[in-house]
């Protein structure tokens, strides 16, 4: 698939970041890192594989609510380890799950302020990620995004040492993401329900109103015949009447 992400919206906001970003890791380490300008572009696999080391940390943290897309971020071993060395003041050379997680805990950190950054200008309801998962391979080995996507370097020097924190943020994901920076409302419609409460909402009891006029026209139509039959009934008392007058009247003819 291709995604339309805008870059320079995904790059005002590592500018955004990187004050905190220098924050997070000082306060952290309890060392004095300088967090240079990052850099902000386009990328596919084989063009960030040629800015990392043979063998890299990485963190997995991807996307899983509000938006949903793959979310990788990497540094080089040396890196690692000295991350870890200030944070537990212990030496060592490799790179094994007590470094993974002092590393994974720093990037969720940096993640937690990167949603708090984006909420501050455009709103993605529920936005969350997935619980960061440390990796130590590779880089031919690393499961990259899919096609195009956002590749963020965020340059850090500590006692004239240089390091890098890379960031890859998978298409699916940047896109809705510089949306929402953008002002842009990504949502789609949605049906709304209709209050039945509502005078503006539609009552089908009242087509049944309707209704009734027919049959109050039948009510009375039916009635008009039975008036008739009635008035028909004044003729037929006046006949009893009449003959039992002529009855009264009669002779006896049996007396004479």
């Amino acid at each position: 698939p291709v995604f339309h992400f805008d870059i320079k919206a995904l790059q005002q906001l590592a500018d955004d970041l990187r004050p905190k970003l220098e924050e997070n890791i000082n306060k952290y380490t309890s060392a004095q890192f300088v967090v240079e300008a990052p850099v902000v572009e386009s990328a596919e696999r084989d063009k960030v594989l040629a800015k990392l080391p043979e063998v890299v940390v990485g963190v997995v943290a991807d996307y899983n609510d509000g938006v949903k897309g793959n979310h990788l971020y990497l540094i080089s071993p040396e890196f690692a380890l000295k991350i870890y060395q200030l944070v537990s003041s212990e030496d060592t050379s490799d790179v094994d799950d007590m470094v993974l997680s002092v590393v994974s805990e720093f990037v969720a950190t940096h993640i937690s302020s990167q949603i708090t950054q984006i909420d501050s200008v455009g709103k993605i309801p529920g936005l969350s990620y997935a619980t960061p998962q440390g990796i130590n391979e590779s880089k031919a080995m690393i499961m990259f995004p899919q096609g195009e996507f956002v590749l963020t370097s965020y340059p850090l020097t500590l006692d004239g040492e240089a390091y890098t924190l890379w960031e890859c943020l998978g298409g699916e994901a940047a896109e809705p993401i510089s949306k929402a920076l953008n002002g842009e409302d990504d949502s789609t419609a949605v049906l709304t329900p209709v209050d039945l409460n509502s005078t503006s909402a539609p009552n089908p009891m009242q087509n049944m109103g309707g209704m009734q006029q027919p049959m109050m026209n039948m009510g009375a139509t039916m009635q008009q015949p039975m008036m008739n039959m009635g008035a028909m009934q004044q003729p037929m008392m006046n006949m009893g009447a009449g003959m039992q007058m002529n009855q009264m009247q009669m002779p006896n003819m049996g007396m004479n």
